[in-house]
């Protein structure tokens, strides 16, 4: 976000092997707006076949269930008695009553095996349409010993596609920045704050981290030799390496997909100005040409557009222009401070951060400037807003317990869910699909 002069550069970061795959009548989602109707799902205890060993009593079916809820497609039933009964009907009957299941409101019913030899977990699972009997798909999914959650993660996002024709985002991560341990660093972490794990340790200060090439480099600024200045570091980890150096801030890389370009500002012709160049910082272009502040730019999902913030009217605001830097237009015109706007996957919302009365929030906009929503609701201050790479979700950052933590919600501003506890945290930036 733009701030004063004095805080302006404070950083705000299995192989699965098909069984058998038989459409039944899908299941169809109520999508009305940005509302959805999610289908009631139960899972049964997963069956062991052998000595599970490494794996907890009912993990997997929790893994599932967690992964599912978050999705916005599916809302998972408690084991209760009623379908801890019914579960153990159906293995005294040799079949599934799909009557009594649907009497008990399921939709979609979930059974599993799973077993571990030779070092190889091996999970067998049935998804099932409850209203039609039918099985809707089947698959073997096989990892290594320490691979069941992973495993677990892809059986979820598998569900999510059968059913929906979406990919899931069990298997994304999202980076952000961390001071738990005294000072600035970069951290990733899945995409429901589970394996949270740090990426850098030079205890400089940090800012605006964004995912790269293939998902696996992150681009950042930090000013480890005393400049704040464009760096890279590999998911997998290893040190950082110095991509941009000019004098001045080197900030708020955004990496385009599509075009292979990253839109990022640079101070260095005396004012924040918005550029593009290869992730080797090779064919350097400039954007912008103006006395204000241009900065934060984000890709549409084409690539053929950038969104950005700029202050050339006397106060933040968001424009959009072409990737050429060409037919720049302002689109937000009620407020005085509007800025860090991100482009949806879909192309169709812009999520930005917007102050009333003092307190900043997130809101979402279409392309044009018009249906604005509010999505937090004076609960401190919000920022950072980005969307998961199916655009069902946006991570923020916010400071409503009193320290800055990330959170995710839905796109209609439901469901926030904290992610991270330890530290001041800041910065989020969400992966694609990983394939």
């Amino acid at each position: 976000m733009i701030k004063n002069t004095k805080n302006f550069l404070i950083p705000l970061l299995i192989s699965i092997f098909a069984l058998l795959s038989i459409q039944a009548e899908e299941i169809k989602l109520d999508i009305v707006g940005k509302s959805i109707r999610p289908t009631i799902v139960a899972l049964k205890r997963f069956t062991p076949e052998a000595s599970p060993k490494i794996i907890k009593p009912n993990e997997l079916e929790s893994i599932i269930e967690k992964d599912l809820n978050i999705s916005r497609y599916f809302e998972s039933q408690k084991y209760s008695d009623i379908l801890r009964l019914l579960d153990e009907s159906d293995k005294k009957k040799g079949k599934i009553d799909f009557y009594e299941w649907k009497s008990a409101g399921t939709e979609v019913l979930v059974e599993g095996t799973y077993e571990y030899k030779d070092n190889i977990i091996t999970i067998k699972i049935h998804v099932y349409d409850v209203g039609s009997a039918k099985e809707i798909f089947g698959k073997v999914y096989k990892g290594g010993d320490t691979e069941y959650q992973l495993i677990a993660h892809t059986i979820s996002n598998d569900i999510v596609y059968y059913l929906t024709g979406n990919k899931g985002i069990a298997l994304t991560k999202i980076v952000f920045i961390s001071t738990r341990d005294g000072h600035s660093e970069i951290y990733v972490m899945d995409f429901n704050g589970e394996n949270q794990r740090r990426l850098t340790s030079n205890k400089s200060l940090k800012a605006t981290p964004c995912f790269g090439t293939n998902n696996t480099e992150i681009y950042f600024t930090s000013d480890i030799e005393y400049n704040f200045d464009l760096y890279g570091v590999k998911i997998s980890g290893g040190n950082p390496w110095l991509i941009l150096r000019f004098p001045g801030p080197n900030l708020s890389p955004n990496y385009s997909s599509v075009s292979q370009k990253m839109a990022l500002s640079l101070g260095k012709d005396g004012n924040v100005e918005i550029y593009t160049m290869e992730r080797n910082g090779k064919n350097l272009t400039r954007l912008t040409y103006d006395k204000a502040i241009d900065q934060s730019p984000s890709w549409s999902p084409n690539g053929k557009e950038i969104v950005f913030t700029s202050d050339r009217t006397g106060t933040p605001q968001i424009y959009i222009m072409n990737a050429d830097g060409f037919h720049q237009r302002r689109i937000t015109f009620q407020g005085s401070f509007n800025d860090s706007s991100t482009w949806s996957p879909k192309g169709d919302l812009i999520a930005f951060v917007s102050r009333s009365a003092g307190i900043f929030d997130i809101y979402t906009t279409n392309t044009e400037g018009l249906d604005w929503k509010r999505l937090t609701i004076n609960q401190r201050k919000n920022e950072d807003p980005c969307f998961s790479p199916d655009g069902q979700h946006i991570a923020f950052s916010s400071n409503r317990t009193g320290k800055y933590q990330i959170y995710i919600m839905d796109i209609d501003g439901r469901n926030q869910r904290q992610l991270t506890f330890d530290g001041e945290n800041t910065s989020p930036n969400w992966s694609g699909f990983y394939e």
